[in-house]
């Protein structure tokens, strides 16, 4: 579902897909209740799906949400594995019309007893309709629960209300790289501890050998934000966000070098030359075909870690001989010499919630205990490659890996660290994102980097954020 407020993984996968037709790469503390029951309205709990047989657990959830119904059939699949009892009728609602059919069903008596919310204003709009599931976490993870599972959790908090629980989350702050090409010139993969002359040098060897470095979609506004982001993190991080919360200046020092070091990276050789006019959709194809080494995706193409997630790339992108290769997610390379590490940030893909007025409750508290809290829910979430499992301590071991040695160490790493994500991607305020890859635009093609954060304070500053 694309909202203009997100630069979110689901905005820059429907670029994609637009741009290449594949649905692989598609595929942009609260406080608890003492109760730890179910979550049953009125006080009174249900029996928590944790606490007894699954066999026992018996009932029919009906389930609304915008997932694709092969993906969502795969885990009602693999649910009644564990839940045998429990049959699972999930609607597809088309995310152009989800939320105007979801309000008057929630209002009125042939609602669904479970429903997908994504962070930002549909969460806002609907969380106060949802049951809290503060202790449904808790029957079934402790007290602590929210050290177990995701940050990413806090998006769905409204008013001290646990609304939805999180999947999984996807990320931004990441290249990927074909390491099979790298190899090939005697390159290593880049990381956060690599220099921007060292980058630079590793691009000037590409360019030689006739492929280009980084293949960089500046006509999309997610991608030039989500790389700026990064660089401002490195410069100074949390005045990025300091910066989207009207707490802090876009003309601080270090969000002016941010937008210098980014204007940098089109006349250095790391960015492709003509990359102002080309979309996400392009730098995939060229990616796709060999002819660039690296891309600037976050982790909703973690599908082309897969021997079938690359084929099928490579066969939408024209390419008549798909070759296997190694993709790798690492790290940005420190573009503003600081040597901060940029943190990776993003937010929930989206979350399950219950309807009060569900008559199916323990039922409904199994689909999300599995899906949402347990090892063999989260465990088959984890192998699909599309999302990251939220709760923590899962790793994908999926099946069809290019290179299992290199990319199931890569795939540990990467998803610990998105796992404990804490910043966000998302930006609330459609203005300022306007705003924001207006001035990275302009930046791009030379307006000078304090010209561009004064414009951009200038309309920063008359945006309520109340």
């Amino acid at each position: 579902m694309k909202r203009i407020t997100w630069r979110n993984g689901k905005a820059a996968k429907v670029a994609v897909v637009a741009a290449v037709a594949l649905a692989t790469l598609a595929v942009p503390a609260c406080s608890s209740s003492p109760n730890t029951g179910g979550s049953t309205p009125g006080g009174t709990p249900s029996a928590p799906a944790s606490a007894v047989d699954p066999a026992s657990v018996t009932g029919t959830v009906n389930w609304w949400g915008w997932t694709g119904v092969d993906t969502v059939n795969g885990q009602i699949a693999e649910f009644n594995k564990t839940y045998p009892n429990v049959k699972v009728n999930y609607k597809f609602v088309d995310s152009g019309t989800y939320t105007s059919v979801l309000r008057p069903a929630l209002t009125g008596s042939e609602g669904p007893d479970v429903f997908d919310l994504q962070p930002g204003s549909m969460t806002q709009q609907f969380g106060p309709l949802a049951d809290d599931l503060t202790p449904l976490a808790t029957s079934v993870l402790g007290a602590d629960w929210n050290q177990k599972i995701s940050p990413s959790y806090q998006a769905f908090v409204v008013d001290g209300k646990l609304t939805a629980l999180p999947i999984g989350s996807t990320v931004a702050g990441t290249l990927i790289v074909n390491k099979t090409l790298l190899d090939k010139y005697n390159l290593a993969v880049p990381d956060q501890t690599t220099t921007l002359a060292q980058w630079q040098q590793m691009c000037a060897t590409l360019k030689q050998n006739g492929k280009q470095c980084l293949a960089f979609g500046a006509k999309d506004g997610w991608q030039a934000t989500d790389l700026f982001q990064t660089i401002a993190d490195q410069e100074a991080p949390g005045k990025f966000s300091a910066a989207v919360a009207g707490t802090g200046q876009w003309t601080d020092p270090a969000l002016v070098s941010a937008f210098a070091d980014y204007q940098k990276l089109f006349s250095n050789g790391v960015i492709q030359q003509g990359a102002v006019g080309q979309a996400a959709g392009d730098v995939i194809t060229s990616f796709a075909k060999q002819d660039a080494a690296m891309v600037f995706v976050g982790t909703w193409g973690l599908n082309l870690y897969l021997s079938s997630g690359v084929e099928a790339l490579q066969s939408g992108s024209g390419v008549k001989t798909p070759a296997q290769i190694v993709v790798l997610f690492t790290p940005l390379p420190d573009v503003a010499g600081k040597g901060n590490p940029a943190p990776l940030f993003g937010d929930a893909d989206h979350g399950e919630a219950i309807n009060p007025q569900s008559t199916n409750k323990q039922a409904a508290d199994a689909l999300i205990t599995w899906l949402d809290m347990s090892q063999s829910g989260q465990q088959y979430v984890a192998n699909s490659l599309t999302v990251t499992p939220s709760l923590k301590g899962v790793v994908p071991q999926p099946s069809g890996l290019v290179d299992t040695t290199v990319q199931s160490a890569s795939l540990q790493s990467l998803t610990t660290s998105v796992q404990n994500v804490s910043e966000a991607r998302q930006i609330n305020y459609p203005d300022l994102v306007t705003a924001l890859q207006d001035a990275l635009q302009q930046v791009a093609v030379g307006t000078t980097p304090d010209q561009a954060a004064a414009t951009l304070q200038s309309t920063s500053a008359g945006i309520s954020r109340s």
